[in-house]
């Protein structure tokens, strides 16, 4: 009893939102057990797309969660980067809730007047970079981050992207967002939706992989919801060849080989 997850990497080496990438797509196949298993669990299957990380690197960002119900599941990643703003403030086990959005291109600066995000002309290689200009004096805090379409193939593009990252924006003040990186990590989980606001802490990866540094914390009253998260497992989104992952139900969690040790 398998969960089958083949990569079709269709890009070449290109960071997610370049240009001239062509979104990876991730095949993902279940047999009939595994989907009961993961059905009588209560179980989906969530994605995020970990770097850059989120909140001085304390969180990460739920991309899609997926219920396991098909034979053969296509993801794809279409990561040309959206820009949003979102009302503050954001932390663990919120769910960001954008409010407004803007087409944007890595390498361009970006500006929000209150009203609009406009465009700044040329800014930093790599990353995008908006300014809080607000006249208002009283012009609160935002949140803002880069989003992308992470979505079912056989469902179609969906109206609104996916929140990858988020960051505080203050008036007068300059964000800059780093380029996303071509990575996924894949686990099951429950009680997550999209948009969900992860500690990097609560997340644990498959050994003997090394999950990214953190700086996890608690929040004085924040509301912890009853949720549960297995294991991730990276899935890099570019190269030249077919990656290969299989879900090992007596491990709960996804892995390289067909029988891994847990």
């Amino acid at each position: 009893m398998s969960i089958c997850v083949k990569l079709w990497l269709l890009t070449l080496l290109l960071p997610l939102g370049s240009k001239a990438a062509t979104a990876p797509v991730l095949s993902i196949n279940l047999t009939l057990q595994d989907r009961q298993f993961l059905i009588a669990n209560n179980q989906t299957i969530s994605i995020v797309l970990p770097s850059p990380a989120s909140d001085s690197n304390a969180n990460v960002t739920v991309a899609l969660t997926l219920r396991p119900i098909a034979n053969l599941t296509r993801i794809a990643f279409d990561a040309a980067p959206v820009l949003y703003l979102a009302y503050a403030p954001i932390g663990s086990f919120d769910t960001i809730q954008m409010t407004l959005q803007s087409p944007a291109t890595y390498g361009q600066a970006y500006s929000f007047d209150g009203a609009g995000i406009n465009g700044d002309g040329t800014g930093v290689d790599g990353a995008i970079s908006i300014y809080y200009s607000a006249p208002q004096a009283d012009a609160a805090p935002l949140i803002v981050g880069v989003a992308g379409y992470v979505y079912d193939v056989a469902a179609g593009k969906p109206a609104q992207p996916s929140p990858l990252n988020y960051y505080g924006l203050n008036r007068y003040e300059t964000r800059l967002i780093p380029q996303t990186a071509p990575v996924a990590w894949v686990f099951v989980s429950t009680n997550l939706n999209v948009g969900s606001v992860l500690p990097i802490a609560l997340l644990k990866p498959v050994p003997p992989l090394t999950a990214a540094p953190h700086g996890g914390r608690s929040q004085t009253g924040q509301v912890v919801p009853t949720l549960q998260i297995g294991r991730y497992l990276p899935v890099q989104l570019d190269g030249d060849a077919q990656a290969t992952i299989y879900f090992n139900i007596s491990g709960n969690a996804f892995a390289y080989a067909a029988n891994p040790t847990n």
